[in-house]
């Protein structure tokens, strides 16, 4: 999957998904709600990063991860919160991961294994969501204190997952169904791979900010649980993972057209 070049033509390549990175992530957050965890928005942050690990090598997805965050939170750093360094350890794991995932399991990821991949994957967040929802009692005990009726959120909150999950899984049968992935395939289901562990370990981040900078955990600095951000990463990460699927099969067809196959 990734191709021979330079270390020159890397590097500007490199650079050129980096300064992409940031413009398209923090254009898109510019029209949405930017609370403290910021995160929490759509963007094509997690296909620029993949595309780099599998197109440049794992060294250069951890830059254009890294230095993404960074440099976007130098630009917009009030709009976007505190700058969390364990974010920044977040961005550089999804920038050497897949690259050695696709390595591992090369092409054996043929279309009909990698979809029956993603629909396994997807289930196990789409349960996940739903023992959140209704089996923890702090994220319970939260919705209480808004004054909401807590059966009606539950239900409205699992009917609305469902959609999207539904909508989802439909989405990737039909992108997949005809495409020859020939290890492709293992890309978008890093992708989905990605999606899925940013639900938990992006609020951990916030987490672990608050006990080491803070001195406190996160529902006394910020007044919200870790369990309503799952929440929360949960819904975002359904309609996400479909502009991130969607856009990185973009990107390898636009790398398809401009570097020359040998």
């Amino acid at each position: 999957m990734r191709k021979s070049l330079s270390i020159s033509h890397k590097i500007a390549f490199a650079a050129m998904l980096l300064a992409f990175n940031v413009i398209t992530t923090r254009l898109l957050g510019l029209a949405q709600p930017a609370p403290i965890f910021s995160f929490n928005r759509l963007g094509v942050s997690s296909a620029i990063t993949i595309f780099s690990s599998l197109f440049l090598g794992p060294l250069y997805g951890a830059v254009v991860g890294v230095a993404g965050d960074a440099i976007g939170w130098l630009i917009l750093g009030q709009w976007t919160g505190t700058f969390n360094v364990f974010l920044s350890v977040y961005y550089a794991l999804i920038g050497i991961c897949p690259y050695f995932l696709v390595k591992l399991l090369g092409k054996r990821l043929d279309r009909k294994v990698s979809l029956t991949l993603l629909f396994v994957t997807l289930s196990g967040l789409f349960i996940a969501m739903m023992c959140f929802l209704w089996l923890d009692q702090n994220l319970a005990s939260r919705i209480e204190s808004w004054n909401v009726n807590l059966l009606g959120a539950r239900i409205f909150v699992s009917c609305l997952s469902g959609v999207l999950f539904l909508a989802l899984l439909a989405f990737l049968i039909v992108f997949l169904a005809r495409r020859k992935t020939d290890g492709v395939g293992t890309a978008y289901w890093s992708c989905l791979l990605v999606e899925v562990l940013a639900i938990f370990l992006k609020p951990f981040c916030f987490y672990l900010y608050c006990l080491a900078f803070l001195g406190t955990n996160i529902e006394v600095a910020w007044n919200v649980s870790y369990s309503m951000l799952v929440m929360l990463s949960c819904l975002f990460a359904f309609p996400d993972l479909i502009i991130n699927i969607f856009f990185l099969r973009l990107l390898f067809w636009t790398s398809e057209k401009v570097v020359r196959k040998e």
